[in-house]
């Protein structure tokens, strides 16, 4: 009997012990992975749970064959839902009951503890939408300092243009046309208020004043667009009118230094008000404004009381949205009309006539002081690019047609004529580091880090670029109302007729806020073809226009 109370007793123990050996590590082991569960983010608690509940719930799954569901498309793949709100026992998979229900448990317990730290994230995420719906957005990077409302509903960027300038003239008659100069020296605020008001306004202080001494401050954008809908905005201000392909590019990303000849017979920004607005898949764009006149490559900054123009544009990317070679192809063609009388009009510079400039910036037309707008204008401006990869066309025509009367002495007596002008030019630009070319802004691929890294591809953007073009003024501006006093302003002995142009052009982009251009031009002029004296139609040695005109130009430009 006793041993047989011994040997139930060892074995006992000897089974308490066994038990004992087993079940401590597994507990500390628990202990240990509590200890770390708590330790871990909501994030990993969360991915834990789900990976214990889907575990959980293959242990119990219906064959697919006995579900019932929707079919609904969840991220692409097929999937059927229980509709009957409980999971059916599968019947190719029998098991004991008691088991069944344990595992049950156990994930009814584990999807409590998950629908409790989904709801601690909720809550944090609540709590975070909260703050960022009262928060706004501030950046500042190269796209200047923008700040947006926690509502989404306005913006405001601010921002600036820099260009420094040289140019040498080689073999000049006159020295001075070598020169150091601010070309532009601009800051500017632009945004959207409410959603649908867009506004811009920038100021220049890099403009030069009439007597070519000093800078002086100008207005040159001030507008506001109502852009509800895309397809019909209007557009009122100060702003460019809708003429040039060219004069439309804003200026830091223009191919050369200066823009060609065909800008010079179109006003540069005018007062007015334009409906426009993007049709067909943003494939047609159109614009048709009334505008206060303004001389031509010139902004107009008060209604002088004059004429008014209606000015249109048409122009059309058919194949934008396709990703094709023809996807930066784009065509169109502009006018204007002005109508009213300029007569009597007066306005900083020559009653509404601008002087005329090469390509380089040398003077070689200037009107007579009592020259004036008088009577109807018109202007027709065909135009077109293509853009494919690091290639880049760009090419336009503008026809100029004018009034213009001479008061003669004090008798006010006037002599209209019909000045007809006309301009074209073409541009070929290749972007020598691959990147595609654009319309708009270039962005290097890898910008240039200043020898700070040893990546050969580190060295920005870079560019060439070939330009023709062409400029002729109305011969009668030269033999009418007589050849002794013409509309040019002393006549052929001072003035050119017009001029042949060619540029090569290479721009470095550093990044995408910084360029420098270099550009040689090569001005070939047309003299008139009458005048007064022995040598009339060829100006005197001492003017800009006496050789063949060859400029090195340069310019470093910060824009942000």
């Amino acid at each position: 009997m006793k041993t047989n109370l011994i040997n139930v007793f060892v074995r006992f123990l000897v089974r308490f012990g066994v038990f004992i050996i087993v079940t401590t590590p597994l507990t500390q082991i628990h202990a240990q992975n509590s200890a770390n569960a708590q330790d871990q983010s909501v994030q990993e608690q969360l991915a834990a749970l789900r990976k214990e509940i889907a575990d959980l719930k293959r242990n119990t799954a219906t064959p697919a064959t006995e579900q019932q569901g929707t079919g609904q498309n969840i991220g692409g793949t097929t999937t059927k839902e229980n509709l009957l709100g409980g999971t059916r026992r599968s019947l190719a998979t029998p098991r004991d009951d008691k088991q069944g229900a344990a595992v049950q448990g156990d994930r009814t317990d584990s999807e409590s503890r998950l629908s409790l730290v989904e709801r601690k994230q909720e809550l944090a995420d609540e709590e975070s939408a909260k703050k960022a719906a009262t928060t706004p957005n501030i950046s500042f990077n190269e796209k200047g300092l923008v700040f947006k409302s926690a509502d989404g509903n306005h913006a405001l960027r601010l921002g600036g243009v820099l260009q420094l300038d040289g140019r040498t003239f080689i073999d000049e008659a006159r020295d001075d046309a070598s020169q150091f100069l601010v070309r532009r020296a601009r800051v500017y605020a632009a945004g959207t208020l409410w959603k649908y008001i867009d506004f811009r306004f920038m100021p220049d202080f890099g403009t030069v004043d009439a007597q070519n001494t000093r800078n002086t401050a100008i207005i040159c954008d001030a507008w506001l667009n109502f852009n509800a809908q895309k397809e019909f905005q209007i557009q009122v201000g100060k702003f460019k009118p809708p003429l040039g392909l060219e004069m439309l590019q804003s200026d830091q990303n223009t191919v050369f230094m200066e823009r060609g000849p065909v800008g010079q017979l179109q006003p540069n920004r005018m007062l007015g008000f334009m409906p426009n607005g993007l049709l067909f898949d943003d494939t047609l764009n159109w614009a048709v404004g009334v505008f206060a006149d303004a001389p031509d490559n010139y902004t107009q900054t008060l209604d002088t009381g004059g004429g008014y123009n209606i000015a249109a544009r048409l122009f059309a990317r058919p194949f934008v949205n396709d990703a094709d070679e023809l996807a930066g192809l784009g065509f169109g063609v502009a006018g204007s009309y002005m109508v009213g009388d300029e007569t009597a009009a007066s306005t900083a510079i020559s009653n509404g006539l601008n002087t005329f400039s090469s390509d380089a910036g040398n003077t070689f037309f200037t009107w007579n002081s009592t020259a004036t707008k008088n009577g109807a204008a018109y202007r027709i401006n065909p135009q077109a690019f293509y853009y494919y990869g690091p290639w880049g066309v760009q090419a336009e025509y503008i026809l100029e047609s004018q009034g213009i009367s001479l008061s003669a002495g004090n008798s006010n007596v006037q002599r209209p004529i019909r000045d007809t002008s006309w301009a074209w030019q073409g541009t070929l630009s290749y972007n020598i580091t691959g990147e595609d070319n654009s319309f708009d802004s270039l962005v290097p691929a890898n910008n240039f880090d200043f020898f700070q890294s040893e990546d050969p591809d580190a060295v920005g953007l870079w560019q060439i670029a070939f330009r023709a073009d062409q400029l002729q003024l109305d011969s009668d501006l030269f033999n009418q109302p007589t050849s002794s006093a013409p509309f040019a302003s002393g006549g052929a002995a001072v003035n050119a007729r017009g001029y042949h142009a060619y540029s090569l052009g290479l721009s470095w982009f550093l990044n995408p806020n910084i360029r420098a251009y270099l550009d040689g031009v090569y001005t070939i002029w047309d003299y008139a073809s009458s005048g007064t004296g022995a040598n009339a139609a060829v100006p005197s040695n001492n003017q800009f226009i006496t050789n063949n005109e060859f400029a090195i130009t340069g310019r470093l430009q910060l824009f942000f």
